[in-house]
């Protein structure tokens, strides 16, 4: 390496220090005049964005056990399983209106597994699957992520 080679890279080197610096008083400056940055959590809430996703939740009075969700998750968190209903059985109807043609027997998420892409909720022909606001439901145990939506209490 030649002294002149040498130089420039000491050179870009300043460069590139003083602009990340520059950028980080910026924005430290404008946190300053603005007051405080942090919110003291379990007493102050973060203003969420209305177009954020938290954990999914499932009405299963409107459920039909169409799998639509199941089939298009990228991760496979959601796990169906229903049979048919029996011919003689008296018929249901969701709230929409739409008639029940199985019975559903399960219906799990593993929110560890859920990357809140949003696909499931989009595909539900009766809008009975869909992303609330909530996003504290932190655990100690990796069991307790796996919600069952049929004994599920809100």
């Amino acid at each position: 390496m030649t002294f002149l080679q040498y130089m420039r890279l000491i050179k870009t080197t300043m460069l590139s220090t003083f602009m990340g610096m520059f950028i980080t008083i910026k924005i430290f400056s404008k946190a300053i005049t603005r007051g405080t940055v942090t919110i003291q959590y379990p007493e102050m809430r973060d203003n969420i964005p209305p177009d954020s996703r938290g954990l999914l939740f499932n009405d299963v009075e409107d459920c039909i056990s169409c799998r639509a969700c199941a089939n298009i998750c990228p991760v496979d968190c959601i796990h169906i399983e229903a049979d048919k209903k029996v011919a003689t059985a008296t018929p249901e109807f969701t709230k929409g209106g739409v008639k029940k043609t199985l019975d559903l027997k399960r219906f799990d998420i593993d929110v560890s597994l859920c990357c809140y892409c949003g696909l499931c909720s989009s595909v539900c022909p009766t809008d009975c699957l869909y992303h609330t606001k909530d996003y504290e439901y932190s655990t100690y145990d990796r069991d307790h992520h796996n919600v069952d939506y049929l004994n599920y209490t809100r």
